[in-house]
């Protein structure tokens, strides 16, 4: 049955970029090959889509005889307070002097009281990938 009272037939170019990737990441989903790596799923989406995109993902993977390894790189504050995922299954990457390191959340001494006070992974975490001295960006002077 069609959405709409007097349904018809769409073309693939009359989509939403986000209806567009929505339906590529539903295909590379149920594909059985490879790891798949997503980055910023969230762009060109309703926050109200990707808030269920980490549920959607580990429903299509259970659905399956065998599961593949998702990676996703994201800034969402949707998607990383969704209750459903772990500390141990979000690593965060910091630009250092020495380069990008990389740890899981669940290693990090200072992030581990604020997800047991009960904020969300999105709290602790987000707050360390801000930019440094991204603030003075709002106090730019532009003369025309």
């Amino acid at each position: 049955m069609h959405w709409r009272a007097k349904g018809s037939k769409q073309q693939e170019m009359q989509f939403s970029d986000g209806t567009l990737r929505l339906i590529g990441f539903l295909f590379v989903l149920l594909d059985n090959n490879g790891v798949i790596l997503l980055e910023e799923p969230e762009i060109n989406l309703h926050s109200g889509i990707v808030i269920q995109l980490p549920e959607f993902i580990a429903k299509v993977q259970r659905s399956k005889k065998i599961a593949r390894q998702v990676l996703i790189t994201t800034h969402s504050y949707d998607i990383l307070s969704n209750q459903g995922i772990s500390p141990d299954e979000v690593i965060l990457l910091k630009n250092t002097p020495e380069g990008t390191s990389a740890n899981k959340v669940s290693n990090i001494k200072e992030i581990e009281p604020i997800i047991r006070s009960g904020l969300t992974i999105a709290d602790a975490v987000l707050p360390y990938t801000k930019p440094q001295n991204i603030d003075e960006v709002s106090q730019l002077k532009i003369d025309f």
